[in-house]
């Protein structure tokens, strides 16, 4: 079935009920998937709305810290119980007694077993960049500092930028938007660095010329020990202004080698490179769809594939013949290196992120949270199949 493409998978999973779900089982979207918004939620979405790129997926539970003045709250949404809600966990801060609480937003969140580690952000009192560093036990929701050890240096002072766990000892971090020393001048990064949690240590990756570009608010997923990174924004040099960055490539760092490898896209009329073209060993061509530019996507495996979901798309005007971009999910096959476009019915234009989860037993959609763009609200949904067999 891995061999099927998508039109004979849908043929071949219409004749009964078990080539239907065994079908489901080896590609997503393959029957016409649509949006489904979820309102059965009462929650505040103005103070969810600009802080929801900062949770963590964890066992199907949705974690997320918003930082007051006063003191934070973890809320979390469950998507094993009917009607899926959100919970209000009150935080327990403990802190040394030379030691003050710092409230935070823009920071970055990755979870190792059950404790959430939070990194970074703008402070929400003084509106300068931080590099507060937290941990947050899930089981007790005590919340404390992290103070690394004398021999390690603590990362600068950045927010939206990504952190991610890449084993059950290491977190990743990648990028943000730093503030100039000594000026007001904003920048984006590519600093790349490595905290082993059981250490309590931070290492630095230097450049590479497979690492990729400074940027800020770009979509991070790991599998199999390797970080894909794709899109963001980035300040430009002359205007200071904030635009969607220009590659449209996935960059991967494979921690098992300690070596960066790029994933070039499809040309635009969605044929590989020249097989006449000689590319760097460390370089993966693909064929298939366009891939474009996005900001605040949604990234994430399934199935093998990594898959990039809605945000801001800089060609939108390329794609006037196939109308609301927004709705195409756009899936890469490791294994094929091939790129496809899933078109998602009803999805609105949003940032956002997701998961994939059941709706109901045995059958498995895509649960997404995120930013509508024009009234910045916040919407939750499921992504499914049309056809249910």
């Amino acid at each position: 079935m891995e061999q099927l493409n998508r039109n004979d998978l849908k043929n071949f999973s219409k004749t009964c009920r078990w080539f239907y779900h065994m079908s489901s089982k080896f590609r997503f979207g393959f029957v016409s998937p649509e949006w489904e918004v979820v309102n059965d939620f009462d929650f505040n979405s103005n103070i969810i709305a600009s802080n929801y790129r900062d949770g963590v997926w964890s066992n199907n539970i949705f974690y997320l810290v918003i930082f007051s003045k006063e003191k934070p709250i973890c809320w979390s949404l469950n998507l094993t119980k009917r009607p899926i809600t959100w919970i209000r966990n009150p935080i327990t801060i403990i802190l040394e007694s030379d030691d003050s609480y710092e409230p935070i937003r823009y920071s970055a969140s990755a979870i190792v077993e059950e404790v959430i580690y939070i990194f970074g952000g703008e402070n929400i009192e003084t509106k300068k960049l931080s590099n507060v560093f937290y941990k947050l036990d899930i089981k007790t929701f005590n919340m404390s500092k992290i103070k690394v050890k004398e021999s390690s240096t603590t990362p600068a002072p950045r927010k939206m930028h990504t952190l991610n766990a890449i084993d059950d000892d290491r977190l990743i971090m990648f990028g943000g938007r730093c503030l100039m020393e000594g000026e007001e001048n904003m920048y984006d990064t590519q600093h790349f660095a490595i905290y082993d949690v059981k250490k309590n240590i931070w290492s630095y990756h230097r450049e590479s010329i497979n690492m990729p570009y400074r940027r800020a608010s770009h979509s991070t997923t790991v599998l199999d020990e390797r970080l894909y990174i794709y899109g963001g924004q980035q300040i430009n040099s002359i205007s200071k202004l904030t635009e969607i960055h220009d590659d449209k490539d996935i960059h991967l760092y494979d921690i098992r080698q300690v070596s960066w490898h790029k994933i070039i896209t499809p040309s635009p009329d969605g044929s590989r490179l020249s097989p006449t073209l000689s590319l760097p060993s460390d370089w993966i061509a693909t064929d298939g769809s366009k891939v474009g530019r996005r900001v605040d996507a949604a990234m994430f495996s399934m199935h093998h594939r990594i898959i990039i979901l809605n945000g801001m798309e800089k060609d939108n005007y390329d794609y006037e013949q196939e109308g609301r971009p927004w709705e195409l999910l756009k899936s890469l096959s490791l294994e094929e290196r091939n790129w496809d476009h899933i078109r998602v019915k009803g999805l609105p234009q949003m940032g956002c992120v997701a998961v994939v989860s059941e709706y109901k037993p045995d059958k498995k959609g895509i649960f997404v949270i995120g930013k509508v763009h024009d009234d910045d609200k916040l919407i939750m949904g499921w992504i499914k199949d049309s056809i249910d067999i």
